[in-house]
């Protein structure tokens, strides 16, 4: 029976590995699963390609290791006293955690936290059983354990992203509602499509602009431009966006900021397509705006179309003649125009040949 369900794991974990071959998890369960049927030799290749997909997981690292040992004392037909004691810990780690889980359950939740205890005392780096505890320190309100227990989940496994939505509560059961937002924020990149954690940012985030008398836009323009004095660009771009999407208007003196700013953002990131869609979108409704037509020109000389670089310098020297830094801009742009393959079929263009 047991044979059967490793080899049912071991399956499950190869068709992840197969669909998704970028996932690291898929690599270490299937190289658990063939190491708890004892086929280590085909486990130690799973997992050593699980650490080229991902060199800085630490876990598959550790079980890489445990594995290698186990197969060479099966190579050399050595049982000693060490290798027995370290597979004898690992069997009653297991158990346990077992205990444990079946505690947490029935929500004896004192028994559940002296088993997961006792079980790392034998595992201390199993990221589930700091993940368990945590849920149960949480349930008899000792926030300070949980907060302390998800952590350490996290930091041995940095992909759990349980362990952020559990941290994430914790922080805001202990009032800690700032530091609950950033958790969550980080278990979204680890895995965007946790429904939890998604419900939970919706949530924090209503309830942090509601505190501050800020609607939700002007929230996150706020959180934006304080991410953008911070030079955290990619935050930046990340508010300004949730501002834009939160807004319900196409138009008004927030939405504008927030595309004005997310293109500097951008600007800085080199994401030049990105700053000419936002500085277009702010001119088609303020042709006059002269931070996003200069933004823009900068944006297509950096990818080196000159023509509409000039387009947009000589709209700016005819909205603001007195601009000297955009004349300069203007005899440049007009040189290097001149010099591009077949310049004098750019009639339209009129560079001043």
């Amino acid at each position: 029976m047991e044979a059967s369900m490793f080899k049912k794991a071991a399956d499950d974990a190869y068709r992840c590995k197969r669909y998704n071959p970028y996932d690291v998890m898929g690599y270490l369960r299937h190289g658990l699963a063939l190491r708890a049927m004892g086929k280590y030799k085909e486990a130690i290749e799973t997992l050593r390609k699980g650490t080229e997909v991902d060199p800085k997981f630490v876990k598959i690292f550790d079980v890489l290791t445990e594995t290698k040992q186990l197969y060479k004392a099966q190579v050399k037909g050595v049982n000693d006293g060490t290798t027995l004691r370290r597979m004898t810990a690992a069997e009653s780690a297991k158990l346990k955690k077992r205990d444990g889980d079946d505690a947490l359950r029935k929500k004896d939740y004192a028994l559940a936290i002296a088993c997961y205890t006792e079980t790392l005392e034998l595992d201390p780096k199993n990221d589930w059983v700091y993940l368990h505890r945590s849920i149960a320190h949480a349930a008899q309100k000792d926030h300070a354990k949980a907060i302390e227990d998800a952590s350490k989940c996290i930091r041995l496994n940095y992909r759990q992203v349980e362990g952020y939505y559990r941290l994430a509560l914790a922080l805001h059961a202990a009032g800690q509602h700032d530091q609950a937002l950033s958790t969550l924020y980080r278990g979204q990149e680890v895995n965007a499509r946790h429904v939890g954690i998604s419900r939970f940012i919706v949530q924090l985030e209503e309830e942090e602009a509601k505190e501050a008398g800020l609607s939700l836009p002007v929230w996150f323009k706020e959180k934006g431009y304080r991410a953008f004095q911070l030079r955290s660009y990619e935050d930046a771009i990340k508010f300004y966006t949730k501002a834009i999407d939160a807004s319900q208007s196409d138009d008004d003196e927030v939405v504008m900021h927030c595309y004005l700013y997310r293109s500097r953002a951008s600007q800085t990131r080199g994401e030049f397509s990105a700053v000419i869609a936002d500085c277009t979108y702010v001119l088609d409704r303020c042709p006059e705006n002269v931070f996003a037509r200069l933004r823009r020109a900068d944006a297509y000389e950096q990818q080196r179309d000159f023509l509409m670089a000039l387009k947009d310098i000589r709209e700016l020297v005819a909205i603001n003649p007195e601009y000297e830094d955009a004349h300069a801009r203007l005899q440049s742009l007009e040189h290097k125009c001149r010099l591009l393959p077949g310049a004098s079929q750019h009639k339209g263009v009129g560079i001043g040949l």
